[in-house]
């Protein structure tokens, strides 16, 4: 964990405590430990910047295990790898490596018309980790783009790449858009009544996609009422 300096800030998650520390957006363990930038650094107090350091874990060890290019296996064998080998985790009753090898699982690869192509294997992932981690990023991107946090009480929904969704989403244009390599790309599209309702698009290691919807309810509920009334 990392001090900054410069003037007084307040962390980008709780809005409350002085940020005393440098989070890294997304977490800097998916990347590769000889990349020079790894993520974008942002002002948090050590307790927000600490919550999540398990979830990122967990998200690094599978996201590494399922992610299909050389980055991700050059992480697996740097971080995952390394973890658990870990003289203390071999000693656990139920070890990662025993969660990892519970969790892998055969999938078979069938091209778009159904014809099967081959077999290969592929690992479950915890949806309720994956947003916590997921909701931590859009709330980092929104910030370093905008200057603002998310307000508390905005709803957060991840969705596994909808396929009805993303082409429409990749094709219009947008200035908050980043990339960082082979290891994490990233576009947002905010509605012009309220910058924090929107929509992101978040891709690791070129392989795995999630599709984050960020909601005012407050908006939501006048979008519905409106509708209603239309309707009757």
């Amino acid at each position: 964990m990392k001090k900054i300096s410069g003037e007084n800030k307040t962390c980008y998650l709780c809005g409350v405590n002085p940020a005393n520390s440098a989070d890294h957006v997304p977490p800097k363990n998916l990347f590769p430990k000889d990349y020079q930038v790894k993520g974008y650094k942002l002002p948090a107090c050590s307790k927000c910047n600490n919550l999540l350091h398990l979830d990122e874990e967990y998200i690094r060890d599978r996201f590494s295990i399922a992610g299909q290019n050389d980055t991700a296996r050059e992480v697996f064998q740097q971080g995952t790898r390394r973890s658990y080998l870990r003289p203390y985790e071999m000693l656990k009753s139920v070890t990662k490596l025993d969660l990892i090898n519970r969790d892998t699982v055969p999938v078979i690869i069938k091209s778009p018309a159904g014809i099967h192509i081959g077999n290969t294997t592929g690992i479950k992932i915890d949806a309720k980790r994956v947003n916590c981690v997921s909701v931590k990023i859009i709330k980092g991107l929104y910030y370093h783009h905008l200057g603002q946090r998310i307000p508390d009480d905005y709803n957060f929904d991840a969705y596994f790449d909808p396929p009805n969704w993303l082409p429409d989403l990749l094709n219009k244009p947008s200035p908050l858009i980043g990339r960082f390599d082979e290891v994490f790309s990233y576009k947002g599209i905010v509605t012009k009544q309220d910058q924090a309702t929107g929509i992101w698009w978040l891709s690791f290691y070129k392989s795995l996609g999630l599709i984050v919807v960020v909601e005012n309810p407050t908006l939501a509920k006048e979008i519905k009422a409106q509708r209603e009334t239309k309707h009757k």
